[in-house]
């Protein structure tokens, strides 16, 4: 659900756009997406109205850009794709888990000062189209790497990258988003499943491979020397209290 300040920030980017628009180029339609972020086929929504974005054709095709994402206040909750938003969903066990993960990587790193490790709420900016926008559950990017200043996106490729899947995701779409990371100069990609209690590993000059809970995670080159085991990383019973 979109909140009111959301709402009115995209409100008031839209209409400055019709404004800004107006005289140019002729009427398409659009078609709206209430749970996956903003639909498209042509025009730009430009009003919002309760939980739905109300349509009226204008002139010009709405195309997002990451200066939006920084505007809205909820912006670190959407990906920006194709010019359109697509917002991340996270279930409640795969929070953990990322909360198991990016803990151990977090004190690995600092601890040895290998370099920077980032949550999901840094935008990316890597692809051939300058705009695209993912975000990664985790990512890391070695010190010798970090880029001066920050412009409120990395737009460096990240050593390596971390998606720990939810019940929602599609493993279609999880695996075109490995292909994008590894194209764009990831060297590492791991792919958490916390129902199956696996996790893909994905090499940039290597096949994949499949760690289950006898495993242990390693950093290979990237990470030298992370090492932690998998089934400590996933639900487990509770420890009875102590008596």
């Amino acid at each position: 659900m979109l909140s009111a300040k959301t709402r009115t920030t995209l409100s008031s980017v839209l209409r400055r756009t019709a404004n800004s628009n107006s005289a140019s180029q002729g009427t398409h339609g659009l078609e709206a997406s209430h749970a996956g972020g903003l639909g498209r086929s042509g025009t730009p929504y430009t009003d919002v109205e309760g939980d739905s974005l109300m349509v009226t054709p204008i002139a010009a095709e709405r195309r997002f850009t990451a200066a939006d994402l920084l505007e809205m206040e909820n912006g670190s909750h959407y990906e920006l794709l194709d010019g359109q938003l697509k917002e991340r969903t996270v279930s409640r066990e795969s929070s953990k888990v990322n909360l198991r993960l990016g803990g151990k990587l977090v004190a690995y790193v600092d601890d040895y000062g290998l370099g920077t490790a980032y949550d999901s709420e840094l935008g990316i900016r890597i692809f051939p189209d300058p705009e695209r926008t993912r975000r990664a559950d985790l990512s890391f990017l070695r010190a010798d790497r970090v880029p001066p200043g920050d412009s409120g996106f990395l737009v460096v490729s990240p050593d390596l990258v971390v998606e720990v899947v939810s019940p929602s995701d599609h493993m279609s779409e999880v695996r075109a988003k490995v292909a994008e990371w590894l194209s764009a100069g990831v060297r590492l990609v791991w792919v958490v499943l916390p129902e199956a209690r696996e996790i893909h590993v994905y090499r940039a000059n290597g096949h994949p491979e499949i760690l289950t809970s006898e495993d242990h995670l390693e950093g290979d080159d990237v990470v030298p020397g992370f090492h932690v085991p998998v089934a400590g990383l996933f639900a487990r019973a509770p420890a009875s209290p102590a008596h």
